[in-house]
């Protein structure tokens, strides 16, 4: 399965294990999003409701399984997978 990542504290976009620099910083009360479109099977990034950018081609005939990762004290995540409804 391909992988993509965003880190939040330098922005940086990760397309496998290669670097592409595109500034996507997020922070403390930031909603991030990620989402695809199953016809042009392209997945793209979103800060607060505003579309951030393609993140690349994903091959829908493989299971597709979202991770989220973080690291410090006092962090926490909440996540939605579709029970409550979206915020953007």
């Amino acid at each position: 399965p391909r992988t993509y990542a965003v880190h939040s504290d330098d922005g940086r976009f990760f397309d496998e294990n290669r670097m592409i620099e595109k500034n996507w910083q997020f922070g403390l009360n930031d909603t991030v999003g990620f989402g695809f479109n199953s016809i042009t099977r392209q997945a793209f990034f979103t800060k607060n409701g505003k579309f951030m950018g393609i993140a690349g081609a994903l091959d829908l005939t493989v299971p597709l399984f979202a991770t989220v990762g973080f690291h410090g004290r006092g962090v926490s995540v909440g996540v939605n997978w579709g029970a409550q409804p979206f915020q953007y």
